[in-house]
């Protein structure tokens, strides 16, 4: 999908918020800015205009204003502060989270057959991954990291999910390198992992392929993620899915777009799917740079 295209699936979700009669949070967002809104819709090139998302907004508004949809329609509500500590949100769900549909070609049948899931948010990951890609999986909560040190070392996955900071915190509790020398693949999700975090868990698992894919708790999607061609040449970039997210690179003193490749600005993320509250213009709080370097696999811009 091209960025034209993306731009467009982002005022089709705006369309819909807009017209929802169960909603009134975008509306009295921008109560004071509905020209530009009008324009907007009817195509105009005045999206920048828009006012942003903030996580404030998200936590100052009542729940039953933020949806969109009959709240019938909502399978489950998550209330949780992620990984940033920076307090409780309160975010809808239409559906569970489903295993990511990304390139997972790293999963080779013939040399990974044991998978574990560290993460407190994600414990459905570990059902997922035994169904898709008929893997034995288990689940550890980072709640009780001696537990499930105890239960990793027994199990000996051959690949370990999870957020960085979670499979930062199990590490110390490992006092078996050779087993850490004998997992494959260290697959990283959720909040993005820093140069430091990298090079730690290449130190402790030496002979793993380390892969982090992005995400934020607020739009409950993965939004960026690596390739096959990322993955093989073990680069840390990672590209949006162009299905997902459209994404926009802001100047966080000035609020204007950064259109420059290497600048590096406040990335703000319009969700394409979300059901229950989608997030339009959201500033994630998170540093990053546009890299339109060409890659085999048909996406032309990294993150």
């Amino acid at each position: 999908m091209s960025p034209e295209k993306q731009k467009k699936a982002a005022i089709d979700v705006l369309k819909k918020v807009l017209v929802s009669e169960h909603s009134g949070f975008y509306r009295e967002k921008y109560s004071a800015h509905i020209d530009t809104v009008d324009a907007i819709i009817k195509g105009s090139e005045e999206w920048e205009a828009l006012p942003f998302l903030t996580r404030d907004d998200i936590q100052n508004s009542l729940y039953s204003d933020r949806l969109y949809i009959p709240f019938n329609d909502v399978r489950l509500v998550r209330a949780t502060s992620g990984t940033s500590g920076l307090g409780i949100l309160t975010i809808p769900r239409v559906r569970l989270h489903p295993a990511p549909l990304f390139d997972k070609q790293y999963l080779q049948p013939d040399s990974i057959k044991r998978a574990v899931t560290f993460s407190g948010a994600h414990c459905v990951y570990a059902d997922n991954f035994r169904k898709r890609f008929n893997l034995d999986s288990i689940y550890l909560d980072p709640g009780d990291v001696n537990i499930s040190s105890r239960l990793f070392s027994i199990y000996k996955p051959d690949i370990l999910f999870g957020f960085p900071y979670a499979v930062a915190s199990l590490l110390p509790h490992i006092n078996d390198k050779e087993l850490l020398k004998s997992v494959k693949v260290v697959s990283l999700f959720g909040e993005w992992c820093s140069e430091l975090q990298w090079k730690n868990f290449e130190k402790h698992f030496p002979n793993a392929l380390i892969i982090s894919e992005y995400a934020s708790v607020e739009s409950q999607s993965t939004l960026c993620g690596p390739c096959s061609e990322i993955i093989k040449n073990k680069e840390r970039f990672v590209h949006p899915f162009p299905d997902s997210v459209y994404a926009e690179l802001i100047d966080p003193a000035t609020n204007s777009v950064i259109t420059e490749e290497g600048v590096s600005g406040e990335l703000v993320v319009t969700v394409l799917r979300n059901p229950a509250f989608p997030l339009i213009r959201y500033k994630t709080g998170d540093s990053a740079r546009i890299i339109r370097s060409s890659c085999s696999c048909g996406i032309g811009t990294s993150v």
